[in-house]
């Protein structure tokens, strides 16, 4: 054996040995406290990059499950806003049920179907307006996928595009074809016969001819007939212009040309056959002296208000019935009732309830239509003849028929139901019947030149003097009123310190009175009624909502004995609910005989094959995405003047695109051009962990404006909106199966849109979150299999480890002492 003293080798690899043990024991110590394979990346560098990237994709999955959870969040908020849309419709589609019973519905229940109606809507968008998730509102239609529209564009329903692949979003341009409408020129054949036209004409062909009184004209439009009676000579102008009013709630237009024939124009535009015929007819009359007889009816405010009240109630802008012309607006709640009684006709009478302002002349145009829908009176003209003093109105019905000889009486009743309360009521303080103290104490009231006046005598320039005062005490408050004033100016201080008060003291009106009194007549007190005795001389208070207020007065005196003037009197004022009527007050009859000779029945009408058509044009349109797709656009069948509606065309939609329309203003429609809107995703959830993995839906606006658009049953009602008051007032004015259809295609519109939110809900949110959950355990697992440590293994490590340590430590121990054997080889 070698033995050495300068290195001690053994001792070298004993400390060496030691060392590795040491770092291995404090390397499974680590993992053992950290619970972690892997703290470093000299632990395990690939195992590291794995790890770490599925950490990433852990942390991804475990936000896109909380982004997937709110998203649900969301979409109950909406479903629930949508569902209590859905409770409104339901309910406003009962009511234009109840009010489509016309049988036994009268116009007050009408006005209460109405007025909820009009909450109903209301409250539709305010739900529209008002539902948020956090601050981010839902259904006003920011999150319909259509945002900042060019000129001529005016709503956009985006469908799948803002969802499809093969659309990127942003800028989207339409280029328009414009349209034309279907129209047709009626002419027909020779007809001379100058008992139906004032001379001859070319079948329809009118030119300078007009036509007879007492002529039916009929037009026909497929299977829709509208027509009226002449009441005096009319020329082609004035029979167009009739028959255009009747035909367009139909769907067109009608106008005279140049020749005198009648253009009938679909008020569509696109390329859309109709049909179309005019007819001229006069039934057959005797040779007999009959009488075109008219009568004049001046009717005048009877009850209770005077004529300037009726003028400023019932017609706008006005202060006097001598100011009334066919062009002012009658108010709404106006109704103008009218009574016909004829020996051969029997008695008729109807109504015309003015529901919104409209001009007279449009009142009159449905009071002729509902006269001449009795037999008798089908010829009937009512003409307004103007205001014969500021207190009347003149009207003037014409019969129209010179083969009736029998009279009849006419006459017309124009009522304004006020919205006041149902009480007023005026308190009379009377000072006159006071008991003042007599002599110097009782100087608290002075006249000219400083006289002492007693009640009996004052007026009201009648002085209180300085340092008295009069309490005035109104519904349990009392004010005090001094200083050296007139009875007059201290009226009118009480009055303003009561109204300053608030609540009902500002309905509180006072004023002062002499003499024998008719508050009927009062200075602003008109309406009232009840009188005092001759004497009176004191207070009035009256209330113009109708509160009831108790009143006294009382005069603190500076000498002598403070009075308590006596009681008030109350009296009812009629005012209030008043009926503002004008009625019939004279008749004037004017017989107008004219003999008259036989005729046969004649008709004259537009024959088949002598039209002149011009076919009408659809609008087309190509719509071209941010990323260069270009689709093809055609207007929809519903189309109105105002504006059409481009749809994607069938091969559009086969080809998996759909749900898109855009609205177009009418010089689109009719010249065509180029418009723009930005496209894009609506509300978007990330659902996924990575890129990209994200769905969108859109959201249309659920405000009244936007639901049931031009709904192919729906006449006039363009929108849900429509039907309300301030619109077109449908149930009020009898448009309850239009009503119907609108509301009906509403609640479509919002249930599809809860379908389309609850299959995202249900297949892509819910069924996602199962997925992702999924995911999350699993790869989770495998993160944990490469970066955690087994504690069993890692146990037996440390124990083996620690061991090992123990050893070398003693085993180095005694490799430090080897060298002590070469002492033994020096002694």
């Amino acid at each position: 054996m070698s033995l050495r003293i300068n290195h001690n080798i053994s001792a070298i690899n004993g400390h060496n040995m030691m060392l590795r043990n040491d770092a291995a024991l404090s390397k499974s110590l680590e993992r053992l406290s950290s619970g972690m394979r892997i703290n470093r990346a000299a632990d395990d560098a690939a195992g590291l990059v794995i790890s770490e990237q599925m950490r990433a994709q852990i942390a991804g999955l475990g936000q896109a499950i909380d982004n997937s959870e709110t998203a649900v969040s969301f979409v109950q908020t909406t479903e629930g806003a949508l569902d209590e849309i859905n409770s409104l419709l339901i309910k406003a589609r009962e009511l234009a049920l109840h009010a489509g019973n016309t049988g036994v519905n009268d116009e007050s229940q009408l006005y209460a179907d109405q007025t909820e109606l009009d909450n109903l809507i209301e409250s539709i968008t305010r739900i529209s307006t008002n539902t948020q998730f956090g601050t981010k509102r839902i259904l006003d239609g920011g999150l319909s996928g259509a945002s900042n529209f060019g000129t001529g564009l005016d709503r956009v329903r985006v469908g799948n595009l803002a969802n499809n692949p093969a659309i990127d979003i942003g800028p989207v341009t339409l280029q328009i074809n414009p349209g034309a409408s279907e129209a047709m020129t009626l002419i027909g054949s020779n007809a001379t016969d100058n008992y139906v036209f004032s001379g001859a004409v070319t079948g329809v062909t009118l030119g300078t001819s007009r036509v007879n009184a007492g002529v039916s004209v009929t037009l026909s439009i497929d299977d829709q007939v509208v027509a009226y009676v002449t009441t005096g000579l009319q020329d082609a102008t004035t029979v167009a212009a009739r028959l255009d009013a009747l035909a367009q709630p139909l769907g067109f237009s009608v106008a005279a040309n140049a020749n005198g024939e009648m253009d009938v124009t679909r008020l569509a535009v696109g390329s859309q056959d109709f049909t179309a015929r005019v007819a001229f007819t006069r039934g057959a009359i005797q040779q007999v002296a009959g009488q075109n007889e008219t009568v004049t009816a001046t009717i005048e405010v009877t009850t209770p208000s005077t004529a300037a009240d009726a003028a400023g109630a019932m017609f706008s802008g006005i202060t006097s019935l001598s100011e009334v012309q066919t062009s002012t607006t009658v108010s709404s709640g106006t109704t103008f009732s009218y009574v016909l009684q004829s020996a051969t006709g029997g008695s008729f009478s109807g109504a015309v309830v003015v529901a919104s302002g409209t001009a007279l002349s449009s009142v009159l145009t449905s009071l002729e239509a509902a006269i001449q829908a009795h037999t008798t009176f089908s010829g009937a003209a009512l003409t307004y003849d103007g205001s014969t003093s500021s207190d009347g109105l003149r009207f003037s019905l014409a019969r129209g028929f010179d083969d009736i000889a029998t009279d009849f009486n006419f006459s017309l009743t124009v009522d304004y139901q006020n919205n006041a309360v149902t009480n007023s009521q005026v308190n009379v303080v009377d000072i006159a019947a006071a008991t003042f103290a007599t002599g110097s104490d009782a100087t608290f009231l002075t006249g000219a030149g400083g006289t002492e006046v007693q009640g009996a005598a004052m007026v009201g320039t009648t002085y209180l003097q300085s340092g008295n005062a009069i309490n005035l005490t109104i519904g349990g408050n009392t004010l005090v009123f001094t200083g050296a004033r007139d009875l007059d100016t201290i009226a009118s201080a009480m009055q303003t310190q009561f109204n300053a008060l608030g609540g009902d003291f500002a309905n509180v009106r006072v004023a002062f009175a002499t003499g024998a009194v008719d508050l009927s007549g009062f200075a602003g007190m008109a309406n009232q009624t009840g009188a005092t005795a001759g004497g009176f001389r004191g207070f009035v208070v009256f209330t113009t909502d109708g509160s009831d207020l108790a009143v006294s007065l009382a005069v603190d005196q500076s000498q002598g004995t403070d009075v308590l003037l006596g009681d008030a009197e109350l009296a009812a004022g009629a005012n209030a609910g008043s009926t503002l009527d004008l009625t019939t007050t004279a008749q004037v009859r004017d017989d107008n005989q004219v003999a008259q000779a036989a005729h046969v029945a004649s008709t004259v009408a537009s024959v088949s094959g002598n039209v002149v058509v011009t076919s009408g044009v659809d609008v087309t349109a190509t719509m071209t995405s941010s990323n260069g797709v270009i689709l093809d656009l055609v207007s929809t069948s519903n189309l109105v003047s105002s504006g059409s509606t481009l749809v994607l065309t069938p091969a559009m939609e086969a080809l998996g695109y759909n749900g898109f329309s855009a609205d177009i203003d009418q010089t689109l429609t009719t010249a065509g051009g180029v418009t723009t809107f930005d496209l894009d995703e609506g509300a978007v959830f990330q659902v996924g962990p990575n890129a990209g993995q994200r769905v969108g839906v859109v959201i249309d606006s659920v405000a009244a404006t936007e639901l049931g658009r031009n709904v192919e049953d729906g006449g006039p009602l363009r929108s849900l909106n429509d039907l309300h008051t301030d619109q077109q007032g449908a149930l009020f004015n009898g448009l309850t199966v239009e009503a119907l259809a609108v509301i009906d295609s509403t609640i479509n519109e919002v249930t599809t849109l809860r379908g389309l939110l609850g299959a995202l809900q249900s297949n892509t949110l819910e069924s996602g979150l199962n997925s992702l959950r999924t995911s999350f355990e699993n790869l989770t697992s495998a993160e944990s299999t490469i970066r955690d440590v087994d504690f069993a293994e890692e146990s037996s490590n440390f124990t083996r480890n620690q061991i090992l340590v123990q050893s070398a430590t003693a085993m180095l121990a005694q490799a430090n002492q080897l060298p002590q054997n070469v002492l033994k080889l020096l002694q």
